[in-house]
C-alpha cells in the first residue's frame, strides 16, 4: 500500500470521528441539558453574543466529548493492564520479566583492548628510539623554533614623523600659547598664525619656512610675552 493511501485514509478516519463527536455535540444541546463551564467559556470568549456562543459552545461541547472519549479509553487500557500484571503475577511469569539476567562482562573483548594499548605503547617506544637514532629531537620546541624562524612575527611599525610635525612640537615646547595642552594656549594667535601659514606657502614656500616664518613673526610683533621664559 503506498503512503499516499495510507495517509488518506487516515485523513477520512480523522474527518468521520468529527462528525461522530460532532453528532454527540448537537444531541446533547439539543436535549437542552448545558455544561455550565462550558457556556461560560463561550460567552466570555463571543463577548455575551448569544447567537455566536452558541455556535463556540458546540465546538466546546464537541471537544470535551473528544477528552471524555479520550479518557474513558484511556482507563480501559489502564484496567487491562492491570488484570494483565494480576495474570503474570499468578502464573510467575513477571518476576521472570522484571528480573532479567545480568549481562556478564566479556573477557575476551577486556583482554583484546588491553592487548592493543600494550601495542599501541610498544609502537610509540619504536618510533621514539628511531627518531633518537637518527638524529631527529623529539622535543616539541625545537620544532616550534623552527617555525617561528622561518615565519618570523612581523614587528608593528611606528609611524614615522614628518619634518614639519617635528618642528611644530619644536615650537610648540617654545611658545606654550600654541599649545592646544597648555594653559597659556591663544586660539586668536593660533588662528592667525595658521591664517599666515597658508598665504606663505600660496606664495611659494614650503611648509617648513611658512610655518617658522608665521611663528617668528607673530611672536615679535606681539607684545605678549613667553610666560615660560623669565623677562630680560
Amino acid at each position: 500500500m503506498k503512503a499516499w493511501t495510507l495517509l488518506k485514509d487516515k485523513l477520512v478516519l480523522k474527518r468521520k470521528e468529527d462528525e461522530a463527536f460532532y453528532a454527540a455535540a448537537l444531541n446533547e444541546f439539543s436535549t437542552g441539558q448545558i455544561r455550565p463551564g462550558l457556556m461560560a467559556k463561550a460567552m466570555a470568549k463571543c463577548k455575551g453574543n448569544e447567537s455566536e456562543a452558541r455556535a463556540e459552545y458546540i465546538n466546546l461541547l464537541t471537544q470535551a466529548i473528544r477528552d471524555d472519549h479520550y479518557l474513558h479509553t484511556r482507563s480501559q487500557e489502564e484496567k487491562e493492564r492491570a488484570a494483565k500484571l494480576l495474570q503474570e503475577k499468578k502464573t510467575g511469569s513477571w518476576v521472570e520479566d522484571k528480573e532479567p539476567q545480568k549481562k556478564q562482562p566479556n573477557p575476551q573483548k577486556r583482554w583484546r583492548w588491553d592487548e592493543i594499548l600494550s601495542y599501541s605503547i610498544v609502537a610509540v617506544m619504536i618510533v621514539l628510539f628511531a627518531a633518537y637514532k637518527s638524529g631527529l629531537s623529539i622535543d616539541p620546541r625545537h620544532y616550534l623554533s623552527k617555525y617561528q624562524q622561518a615565519n618570523p612575527t612581523p614587528t608593528p611599525q611606528l609611524p614615522q614623523k614628518t619634518s614639519y610635525q617635528v618642528l611644530l612640537e619644536r615650537y610648540e615646547a617654545r611658545y606654550p600659547q600654541i599649545n592646544p595642552n597648555s594653559p597659556y594656549y591663544n586660539d586668536a594667535t593660533t588662528q592667525r598664525i595658521a591664517a599666515r601659514i597658508t598665504a606663505l606657502k600660496n606664495s611659494g614656500y614650503s611648509p617648513e619656512q611658512a610655518l617658522g616664518i608665521s611663528i617668528e613673526e607673530a611672536f615679535k610683533a606681539s607684545a605678549t610675552p613667553n610666560p615660560l621664559q623669565p623677562p630680560a
